[in-house]
């Protein structure tokens, strides 16, 4: 029995250093995001709050499967543990993997969308066009009126 509980105790540790290296692979995952799409800062409030809330949800999940939900020191030991097994040894080579992953990721985007981009802005560029001979056919029409209103007006005084 005894032998069991520690088995289950060293699980759950094992469990919450690969939890603290998984939590520090998605750290690395939104630092390559922000790095690629540069939110404004708002918006970095925002992205923050939901991936704590995620880690969170996820932190949670995995206590109660490793160990019945019991939150001990070796728990904290553990995250602190592998979040800091994964930024010392894996951090910088798995940020150069995913950033370059992401930099595929954009290039093939822009191809995949750079004619549909080019067709929107022939069409934009059509319709701006057109709606500027439209305008300027209206601002004619304008000037043809009121020259025409006062020419009337002037004749029915004569009248």
């Amino acid at each position: 029995m005894q032998e069991t509980f520690v088995t289950y105790q060293v699980m759950a540790f094992a469990a919450t250093i690969a939890l603290g290296m998984f939590i520090g692979f998605a750290s690395d995952v939104l630092r390559v995001m922000r790095n690629t799409f540069r939110p404004s800062r708002p918006m970095l409030f925002f992205y923050d709050l939901f991936f704590w809330a995620i880690m969170t949800v996820i932190t949670f999940i995995v206590l109660i499967s490793s160990n019945w939900g019991e939150v001990r020191a070796y728990v904290f030991i553990g995250l602190g543990f592998g979040a800091t097994i994964y930024a010392v040894v894996l951090s910088r080579l798995c940020y150069r993997v995913l950033d370059r992953i992401m930099q595929f990721i954009c290039v093939i985007i822009n191809t995949i969308a750079k004619p549909f981009i080019w067709t929107f802005r022939k069409v934009m560029l059509i319709c701006s066009r057109c709606k500027r001979m439209i305008g300027v056919g209206v601002e004619r029409n304008k000037k043809v009126f009121r020259l025409y209103k006062r020419i009337n007006f002037n004749k029915n005084k004569k009248e």
